[in-house]
This record gives C-alpha cells, structure tokens and sequence, in this order.
C-alpha cells in the first residue's frame, strides 16, 4: 500500500496529501472495487491517483467539494 516514491525516497516525516491517503485506503481495504475509472471530479482526469479517487466515490467513502472538486494535491492533518 505505501510504496515510498520513485527515487527510492520514503519520507517519514513528510505530508500526506488526500490522493495519497485515498490510495492507501482503497489499496489496503477494497482494492478489488478498482476499475479503471477516471474524471469523476472535475480535477481529477487520468493521474496516477484517479482509479483509486474515483473508487472511492463509488464506494460513497468521499464526496468532493461543492463546486465539483477533489482536491487531491491538498495535505490532511
């Protein structure tokens, strides 16, 4: 579920932002819902991130922000 990043770099100390933490939440609890989905926030396309955002919605974990938006670059606390 938690790979570290492409560099071979883990960065314990560092920031989780909501795609990652959707990511890990889905790859770790329900990672057959995944489908393949993309654009099912109005930014949210084909990033690496999309299927498990999107699965996440389907599922009815997440719902986004009323004006269509996920927000994946946004750090949670």
């Amino acid at each position: 579920m938690i790979g570290g990043y492409p560099n071979g770099m883990y960065r314990p100390d560092a920031g989780i932002n909501r795609a990652e933490f959707i990511k890990i939440l889905v790859a770790g609890f329900r990672s057959e819902a995944l489908q393949g989905e993309t654009r099912c926030f109005s930014d949210v396309s084909d990033e690496w991130f999309a299927a498990y955002v999107c699965a996440a919605k389907r599922l009815g974990w997440i719902d986004g922000y009323p004006d269509g938006t996920f927000r994946p670059e946004q750090r949670i606390n």
